[in-house]
């Protein structure tokens, strides 16, 4: 049956996208207007021609929808006492204003649009109905209507599968359970149109601070927290022109996942990166041993980091002479060891200081040949010693001692830093390091490494980290692992450049922090370091920690901010993952983490999970004809194959062998995965996903939670039977 009102909300739709085009049509004008005029004129035209243009690109990035749909949604606010008529507003992805700049589409991060996500039957927050549109385009397919009020119920409720019997209310249930059972795609879509309660509290809390959210699997943390950016841009936008919001993913294949949920929503000032590419030392090339990773993520590294750059700064164990005029020039080991105090009382890096320390030598030894002081040594009679040539007369004709002259001592404090000599014995002194060449010399001598880490590491723990990580003496270029990019960035910080202009790492107004449950110590100091304001939304889910070392939030937290208090919210209602996954799911959490509360799962897909036996021979191939199999039952859905790191590369390879058969199969391991979901998923050796017993079992559940339909699980052994669940 017709909705009484489809064909005026149809009309209105389409005079929606009608004055969308018109809107774009005039910034496109506006900006093709002035750039006509040429690159001449004043320099304040040019300036305000360059302001034009920029203004007309911003918005037409913000305009700029795609294929989704532009408007979603309408509220009826309750009427005042003179009229009865209350107001009504059209809810979209962004605002429309007709040709008078009256609004017709309200963006749906207005503060007026909040009741659309907040309402509920118990506290309707002046909302009368709430209508959901299903739209293709601008066509309009249905109409949702939800009325609040005294007598109605806005909130559809739902038997939740779960530590709890209370049902689950949510909103807009039509809307949800299409979106939920779309097909996946190699890309996230938004979710503005289904925001749910509890997910709308999170995207609209208040900017300042730390604001953590703990979420289990398909609770929809990810696209929370990219609302939540959006929300952020659209309501601080003055406080982004100077700086920009940073969102910190897992994996490049995760940022590929999400890319393009933010411009679909207008936005495009956000920036994207994993820990690797922020450190800025390239991709790493090795993978560290759990114990020694666990080590090397863990703070006591940023006393060792701290100790080796300081054990660099050494005073001299003996007399060096420098070459100057006709005579030498005397540092003594009391002379270095005041340069180096002089030089730590500064507030610098390492690099900075090193100028410090020249300057103080070069200036005592400059006073000191002045005035054939302590430091100047006359030659031997059979001594031959080779004169530097002066660059001024005046210095080349002050050979005895005078008074004190500022311009004179300045010139032979030039002389003498041009020196070669002089240079080398300031590079024994303070030498001048980058992060890789400190690091490298870290892992390449023992006696430097272990000199760094006493009273920090144990004996035991300074061997396996030295053992591990030590450097072939051919190896031009150092392979990092992951755990040693973030002690480089620690090195990094407490060096500074190299050179003047070099630039410092870019600060954010707002940092994302998405599944930061894996974040060690010294990978949490490398992002507090890039958001001095400490703004930052950090989400995850401890029973999904796999990294080597497993901690609580406020431990994590506290390396974010330095232990200052935050704000937690906790999502509770799991909206991907089917009833019949989550069972056995639920079983391999009571595994290891028998105190996490289970989730509130809201669907059941009727698709049991399937387990196949093969020999070890087998599991490539036979994992290759399981996912073409899921191909065809989730067409045009997405399938991933989730395996131990060391079958991942052989299975991509065979599927790559498989062509266009395998188009929407893609193959990860436990650390790849994280953040992803799909149709189908089959998971390769479920008990050996990774080495460590208790982290295998956290990788099965993560791998066993991204599916949203079916789930084949692969072993080349018997599965153990509470994993297996008879069918009922």
């Amino acid at each position: 049956m017709s909705h009484l009102e489809f064909d005026a909300e149809a009309s209105f739709i389409k005079a929606a996208y009608e004055r969308l085009e018109e809107t774009k049509t005039q910034a496109r004008t506006m900006m093709e207007d002035v750039l006509d005029i040429g690159k001449g004129g004043t320099h304040q035209a040019r300036t305000e021609r360059d302001m034009v243009v920029r203004s007309a690109l911003s918005r037409l990035e913000q305009l700029e929808i795609g294929d989704q749909a532009l408007c979603f949604g309408r509220i009826d606010l309750v009427g005042d006492e003179v009229s009865n008529e209350g107001l009504s507003f059209h809810l979209g992805r962004v605002s429309v204003a007709s040709r008078d700049q009256e609004p017709m589409i309200i963006d749906w991060r207005a503060p007026v649009a909040e009741p659309f996500y907040r309402a509920t039957g118990k506290d309707p927050m002046g909302v009368v109905r709430r209508r959901h549109f299903e739209c293709r385009g601008s066509e309009l397919l249905g109409i949702e209507d939800e009325y609040l009020g005294a007598g109605n119920s806005a909130d559809e409720a739902y038997p939740a599968e779960g530590e709890s019997d209370e049902p689950v209310e949510i909103s807009g249930a039509g809307a949800l359970f299409a979106a939920i059972r779309r097909p996946r795609t190699p890309q996230m879509r938004d979710i503005v149109a289904t925001i749910q309660g509890e997910q709308d509290r999170i995207i609209r809390y208040p900017m300042a601070g730390m604001l953590v959210v703990q979420g289990g699997p398909g609770t929809g943390k990810t696209a929370v927290a990219l609302h939540r950016a959006a929300y952020l841009l659209y309501t601080h936008k003055w406080r982004f022109e100077a700086q920009r919001i940073l969102v910190v993913g897992p994996s490049s294949s995760f940022l590929k996942y999400i890319e393009r949920v933010l411009p679909s929503l207008g936005e495009t000032g956000v920036e994207l990166a994993t820990l690797d590419s922020i450190a800025g030392f390239g991709p790493p090339k090795r993978v560290d041993p759990p114990e020694v990773a666990a080590i090397k993520g863990g703070i006591r590294m940023a006393r060792v980091i701290a100790k080796g750059v300081r054990d660099r700064q050494r005073p001299l164990h003996r007399n060096y002479e420098v070459p100057f005029g006709a005579k030498y020039l005397v540092i003594s080991p009391e002379l270095s060891r005041d340069a180096l105090v002089q030089a730590r009382k500064k507030r610098q890096g390492h690099n900075a200081k090193r100028r410090t320390v020249e300057l103080f030598l070069a200036r005592s030894l400059a006073k000191s040949y002045l005035s054939d002081g302590p430091f100047v040594r006359e030659p031997e009679a059979d001594e031959n010693i080779v004169s530097i040539s002066f660059h001024s007369e005046k210095l080349a004709a002050t050979q005895l001692p005078g008074e004190e002259d500022p311009e004179l001592i300045a010139e032979v404090m030039g002389s003498i830093r041009r020196s070669r000599a002089f240079q080398l014995v300031v590079e024994r002194i303070w030498p001048k390091l980058t992060p890789t060449q400190f690091l490298g010399d870290l892992y390449s001598h023992e006696a430097l490494f272990y000199l760094a880490s006493n009273g920090s590491l144990t004996r035991p723990e300074a061997e396996a980290v030295f053992v591990a990580s030590k450097r072939p003496p051919n190896e031009p270029d150092p392979h990092w692992s992951k755990e040693d990019l973030a002690l480089l960035d620690e090195a990094s910080s407490l060096l500074g450049p190299t050179e003047k202009g070099e630039e410092e790492p870019e600060s954010f107004a707002h940092m994302v922090i998405d599944e930061a449950q894996d974040l060690s110590a010294m990978q949490a100091r490398m992002l507090r370091r890039r958001c001095l304001s400490g703004s930052m939304t950090v989400l995850g889910d401890l029973a999904q920690a796999i990294g080597p070392s497993i901690r609580s939030w406020e431990d994590i937290v506290g390396h974010l901010n330095g232990n200052k208090p935050f704000k937690s919210f906790e999502l509770s209602v799991n909206y991907r993952t089917p009833k019949e996954v989550m069972e056995p799911a639920s079983l391999v959490l009571a595994k290891y983490a028998p105190d996490l509360p289970s989730l509130k799962t809201l669907r059941a897909s009727g698709y049991p999970v399937e387990s196949t036996m093969v020999s070890r021979s087998e599991l490539v191939e036979a994992a290759g004809a399981i996912a073409l199999s899921e191909v065809g039952r989730v067409e045009p859905g997405t399938v991933g194959i989730i395996a131990p790191s060391s079958f991942k590369s052989v299975i991509s390879r065979h599927i790559e062998s498989l062509g266009a058969a395998a188009t929407g199969v893609s193959v990860h391991d436990p650390e790849s995965v994280k953040g992803l979901e799909f149709d189908s998923v089959v998971v390769v050796q479920p008990m050996e996903l990774l080495k460590d017993p208790e982290r295998c079992l956290r990788a099965l559940f993560v791998a066993m939670t991204r599916t949203t339909q079916r789930l084949h699980l692969l072993s080349s052994a018997e599965l153990p039977k509470w994993l297996v669940l008879e069918e009922s």
